[in-house]
């Protein structure tokens, strides 16, 4: 039970965080928020198929780690990254040089377009670190039974690097949108450097089927 509210929270955490570098573009415009909400648009249809990558992939590590086979566990752990970061890294790509032709389907102000192209050109670098996250967490370390290191990683990355960072960029430091969403993109590496620690760690690996016993 206690793993299940440990991703109730993790998932209440991260609505909220999205929620807060939502306000952080509506306070400052109208052009902003217009931007940024193009962008999660196209990211999402990028990620989406992403997510049934990572639900397949906690599905078989916590099979394997079910049946005691740790080393068959990590061997996938490792597939599933390698395949994550390529998609990434491919999917960066294409959308870097088809941004200008992507963009041109929305019909919005010139200034909504630039900052929804500047955007768009951090999102394309990022992706495979985007991938490489969700797979992880979702899939790597939720099939591990590795919730509570999930919950404290994302909920410090969110609350104690991105919300703060890009709160003091937009209102304090009037940062340019391109720097504001960077800000928010501290979240995303955060993540990564404990996740790629915490995967060759194995200490997500939780067999909780002999702990119920």
């Amino acid at each position: 039970m206690i793993k299940v509210i440990h991703v109730l929270l993790n998932e209440i955490s991260y609505v909220l965080g999205v929620t807060a570098y939502v306000f952080v573009f509506a306070r400052i415009s109208t052009e902003y928020f217009a931007s940024y909400n193009i962008v999660t648009s196209i990211e999402k249809m990028l990620i989406v198929w992403f997510f049934g990558i990572s639900s397949a992939c906690s599905v078989i590590i916590g099979t394997q780690i079910g049946k005691k086979d740790f080393k068959n566990a990590y061997r996938f752990g490792k597939i599933y990254i390698i395949f994550s970061c390529f998609s990434g890294i491919f999917l960066g790509v294409v959308l870097y040089y088809n941004i200008d032709f992507i963009i041109s389907f929305y019909k919005v102000s010139d200034k909504v377009i630039l900052g929804a192209s500047k955007i768009l050109v951090i999102v394309s670098v990022i992706l495979f670190i985007r991938f490489f996250n969700l797979l992880v967490y979702v899939g790597i370390f939720r099939g591990g039974a590795d919730t509570k290191f999930s919950l404290i990683t994302n909920g410090l990355a969110s609350w104690l690097v991105a919300v703060p960072a890009s709160f003091i960029g937009a209102f304090i430091f009037k940062c340019s949108i391109e720097w504001i969403y960077a800000l928010i993109i501290l979240e995303e590496i955060f993540n990564f450097i404990f996740g790629v620690y915490r995967f060759f760690s194995k200490k997500w690996m939780n067999n909780i089927v002999e702990n119920i016993k």
